[in-house]
């Protein structure tokens, strides 16, 4: 009986000290000053099994490795680069505020499938200013993008600049 006090009575100390934790302020939750080692270790864990477990169930197109990759730059220039950057080109000044930092695309694309790739983009990652793109494009304008990230480590700084010239002479042309 001793034993069940003593473990009632230490979860319940720690949940106050929690709490008191919480309410003090303590923890600096500013933008500027980077997480502790710990709260790092937490929230990469944490993203990373919890998109593994989801994605798992993500179906990749069967002609995924066929998409059009240039809708995929086109979209990933619009609405990715700001925070990512991309070939030759650093992260806005958005992205440089962001905490956690957002990662550097042509380096993780190497890590991540094609389907984790897609649960992030359509579901977002709370607390990391990664938004929720599934509630503003459908299944089929993702899948691009998606096979965009993916070349990624093999666009060279050159090739993008060359992307990006092209994309905006195709702009002009239609204005």
């Amino acid at each position: 009986m001793k034993i069940i006090a003593t473990v009632i009575i230490t979860i319940l100390v720690l949940i106050a000290a929690g709490i008191g934790f919480i309410y003090s302020g303590i923890y600096d939750v500013a933008a500027g000053k980077p997480h502790s080692a710990l709260v790092v270790w937490t929230l990469s864990t944490t993203s990373g099994q919890s998109v593994r477990a989801r994605a798992g169930s993500v179906k990749v197109p069967s002609d995924f490795d066929s998409l059009n990759t240039a809708k995929g730059f086109s979209r990933y220039h619009k609405i990715c680069e700001t925070c990512h950057g991309a070939p030759g080109v650093k992260p806005s000044e958005i992205g440089k505020g962001l905490n956690p930092k957002p990662p550097d695309l042509k380096k993780s694309a190497k890590e991540l499938s094609p389907s984790e790739i897609f649960w992030i983009v359509k579901h977002g990652i709370k607390m990391t200013g990664m938004p929720d793109f599934g509630k503003t494009y459908s299944d089929a304008e993702l899948w691009p993008l998606v096979a965009f990230v993916k070349r990624l480590p093999e666009v060279t700084d050159v090739e993008y600049k060359t992307m990006v010239q092209k994309a905006k002479a195709k702009k002009q042309e239609g204005t």
